[in-house]
């Protein structure tokens, strides 16, 4: 109830113009009631006295505001420079992983090769196979890390 009337208060504070009649009432219910009519005969009148902030406050404000966005925008550019970096960690694990997981299916497959004609094609192949697979992994890495 107390918030009730603090709010309707506030409501006829800012609605009310300087000079302006502000009246507290009771009603049938024992409330406390403001009004900028006369809400029954027994209505005091209030003064209202309205503060307005001087020219030195208006700008000392604008300047608080200035600096608090000036840290939210500092601060949301130390994640966004946080995030890319992850990402680009991440992104060179990812590389990293398929390149091992290449090289060990080329290993695997060199250890598996016939010691005769078509295994010594295959395993010429294979090397062949490796060395494109060196070369891409290191033009990625050179890519992700700016190298």
């Amino acid at each position: 109830m107390k918030r009730i009337a603090m709010v309707v208060v506030g409501m006829a504070v800012v609605g009310a113009a300087p000079g302006a009649g502000l009246y507290k009432c009771t009603d049938a219910n024992g409330r406390t009631v403001f009004s900028q009519t006369q809400c029954a005969p027994t209505a005091e009148a209030v003064d209202v006295i309205v503060h307005r902030p001087t020219e030195a406050q208006i700008q000392e404000h604008q300047k608080q505001i200035e600096a608090n966005q000036a840290l939210i925008d500092e601060g949301i550019a130390r994640r966004r420079a946080a995030d890319a970096e992850a990402t680009r960690r991440r992104a060179i694990e990812g590389t990293q992983a398929q390149h091992a997981a290449e090289q060990a299916r080329i290993a695997w497959r060199r250890a598996h090769a016939n010691n005769n004609a078509a295994g010594a094609a295959l395993e010429g192949a294979l090397a062949t196979d490796a060395a494109a697979s060196d070369a891409r992994y290191n033009a990625e890495m050179d890519r992700l890390t700016g190298r």
